[in-house]
This record gives C-alpha cells, structure tokens and sequence, in this order.
C-alpha cells in the first residue's frame, strides 16, 4: 500500500495507515466527521454539563437545557476520541 504521508512512513509502508504507529493518529483525525475543533466543543459542553451537574445548577429538565447536544453526535465524538487516544497510546509504547 502506498503512504500518504509526506516521506512515507519508511519501515511501515506495507501496514495499513490504522496499523501504522507513524501515521495512525493522523490517518484517524483525517476521518470524517465531527471535526477536531468540532470535537473540542463537545467536549467543552460536556464538561459544563458535568460542572452544572455537580454544583447543583442543572435541574434535570435536559430537553429545556442550553447544553443538550444530539446524542448521536456526542457518541460519534466518544468513538472518535477514544480512537485518537488509542493511536496516541500506541505510538508511546512503541
């Protein structure tokens, strides 16, 4: 298979890019959707949540809340930076 990456990926080349510990994190955030700075404001929402949460200010009526976000979004958001953190993972213990 031939690499995207510029220089190519040198004794990793035969690996697909999810196997390849130099272009895995990279090839991941390439994916679709949502983007990373897409990614970063669900996550900064979610933490607000968990803040209003945690101090009391949330009364539970999350259909009348400012912060609700589609829940299929949010779990494409988990998947993706779950993926990310994986590769990341990977490319430190190899």
């Amino acid at each position: 298979m031939r690499c995207y990456r510029k220089g190519s990926c040198g004794p990793y080349e035969m690996l697909s890019c999810s196997e390849c510990p130099a272009s895995k994190p990279e090839y991941v955030l390439r994916g679709s959707s949502p983007s990373l700075p897409r990614l970063i404001e669900l996550m900064e929402i979610e933490r607000e949540c968990i803040i209003r949460n945690t101090y009391n200010d949330c009364n539970r009526q999350c259909d009348q809340c400012d912060l609700v976000q589609d829940s299929a979004e949010l779990i494409s958001t988990y998947t993706r930076i779950i993926s990310i953190l994986d590769a990341m993972k990977e490319r430190c213990t190899t």
